[in-house]
């Protein structure tokens, strides 16, 4: 359901995270937890960056507003089209973070048990670019902390347990005050307008035709002229890079046509200067000889 765009207090929620080994195989539902950023390039960042849980929505509703958004000349991140290998894969999620200028955040039925989407979320409070909740089949009350499916998956992480090779000992994998972050950040994000999918008549074409529309009007104008300048600067390049490709194809051409027309020529002359030699050598040990 889109609503009118209130005057919304996105002050950032402060964090302090430890950085976690590797995530697993479905981390890359939304995956970055380390909180120190490593300074880099943020020239070639993202416009938008689509926070999810991949198993509930990665190849269906999110591939499809991350198409849509490309097709509007943004530069979207999705971590399956998005990640480089070999590059450091929390880095790269957090630089998208960092960079982009409006968070699309999907709550899907499942998002809540996911650590690496709600450390995502606490990340895009801290960025405090613009926050566009989607409640894809879940209500906005569900998010809050006292009550529903999310309260329940919190739940469920805060009494994970992990041993503490050190005290040799049973502790909470999570910390506590990590967890209340958590139910904070999901309580404040449903507090934003956004678009609920259930609200929509579950019509997912027309819901992300309006989800469009808001990311367009809300991400920084500078970065449309950028997208548009890039896109161009681009096709200049490759045009280019085509006429200096013609240009060399066209010398090899000729290079070996002077090779083969003028072989036989320097074979002559080789062969003439060869024969003078020796006729002049001839000469010279004959009139020495008399």
């Amino acid at each position: 359901m889109a609503m009118a765009d209130p005057e919304i207090d996105l002050a950032p929620i402060s964090i302090s995270i430890s950085t976690p080994p590797a995530p697993p195989n479905d981390a890359l539902a939304s995956t970055s937890t380390a909180t120190t950023l490593e300074a880099d390039d943020d020239s070639c960042g993202f416009d938008v960056f689509i926070n999810h849980r991949g198993p509930d929505v990665k190849n269906t509703f999110a591939s499809h507003l991350y198409r849509r958004l490309r097709l509007r000349g943004l530069r979207v991140f999705l971590d399956k089209p998005e990640l480089q290998e070999g590059l450091n894969l929390t880095l790269q999620i957090q630089r998208a973070i960092r960079t982009a200028s409006v968070h699309v955040a999907v709550f899907s039925p499942r998002y809540a048990e996911s650590k690496w989407c709600l450390d995502e979320l606490l990340q895009m409070f801290e960025s405090e670019a613009i926050i566009i909740p989607v409640f894809y089949h879940v209500k906005p009350a569900q998010l809050r902390w006292t009550g529903g499916v999310y309260s329940q998956d919190l739940l469920k992480l805060e009494a994970k347990k992990t041993y503490d090779t050190q005290t040799h000992q049973e502790k909470p994998r999570h910390d506590p005050d990590t967890i209340q972050k958590w139910r904070e950040a999901l309580s404040r994000v449903a507090e934003i307008s956004g678009f609920e999918l259930d609200a929509n008549n579950t019509d997912e074409g027309e819901l992300l035709d309006k989800i469009v529309e808001r990311v367009v009007k809300n991400v920084k104008k500078k970065t449309l002229d950028e997208a548009a300048i890039d896109s161009e600067n681009t096709a200049l390049l490759e045009q280019q890079q085509q006429q200096k490709l013609g240009k060399l194809e066209v010398l090899s051409l000729w290079s070996e046509n002077l090779q083969a027309l003028c072989g036989p020529i320097l074979e002559l002359f080789g062969l003439i200067f060869g024969v003078a030699f020796v006729i002049l050598w001839a000469t010279v040990m004959f009139t020495v000889m008399r």
